[in-house]
């Protein structure tokens, strides 16, 4: 999948708002899934920001994000070499990208409405209202979910919901959504930036008690 993103961040209580646009790239691969976001412009509180390009990479075993305004990147490491994971399940893994979610993880993890058009929806989609199952990891970190799914290329162009440990609106609008592009996978690599890098690693496995 490769489309335009508009990914938006508002704090009701302070009342700041910033919006980031880009592209996204998202790719199938074993063992896991790739994505690749650039953020070409930022927007805060209405006024525009400069030199403040992001890029946040998942290679398969780190997630990496990278900033302008800090010349920095940051290498987190999410699963150990050979380690297979779905790190997109919904409430499983860290990252909020709605594609490759499989229909019965969504109904495991969530109770599900379908809510009537209303002005303002997304063209020819189905509204999803979608609630997270006490319990749940996903229950303890976001609120209500919604996503706006298309029905011709039944994938989702919006999707909205609250970060609750943060108080946060999250919405991230997808168009020009291009399915199936056959993208090659170093067009999900992250670019050469002469930027200073730190790692997170993961803490080491504990050491076997076998004798």
């Amino acid at each position: 999948v490769v489309c335009d993103i508009e990914y938006i961040k508002e704090d009701t209580v302070i009342e700041s708002k910033s919006t980031h646009r880009g592209e996204l790239r998202y790719m199938e691969a074993e063992p896991n899934p790739l994505f690749y976001i650039e953020f070409r412009s930022s927007v805060q509180d209405g006024v525009p920001r400069n030199n403040a390009k992001e890029w946040h990479v998942f290679d398969g075993r780190y997630y990496i994000d990278a900033r302008e305004t800090t010349q920095s990147i940051n290498k987190h490491e999410v699963l150990r070499k050979g380690e297979r994971k779905n790190v997109f399940r919904l409430g499983e893994g860290p990252f909020p990208v709605p594609f490759g979610q499989r229909k019965a993880d969504i109904v495991e993890t969530f109770d599900i409405r379908l809510v009537p058009p209303a002005p303002g929806d997304p063209p020819n989609t189905d509204h999803l209202e979608c609630k997270p199952k006490p319990g749940t990891e996903i229950a303890r970190r976001y609120g209500t979910v919604h996503f706006w799914i298309d029905r011709e290329l039944h994938l989702p162009v919006k999707l909205t919901t609250v970060q609750t440990e943060e108080g946060e609106s999250i919405t991230a609008v997808f168009r020009n959504l291009k399915p199936n592009t056959g993208i090659a996978a170093s067009k999900l690599n992250l670019p050469d930036l002469d930027y200073a890098v730190t790692e997170d690693p993961l803490p080491p496995l504990p050491a076997s008690s076998d004798k």
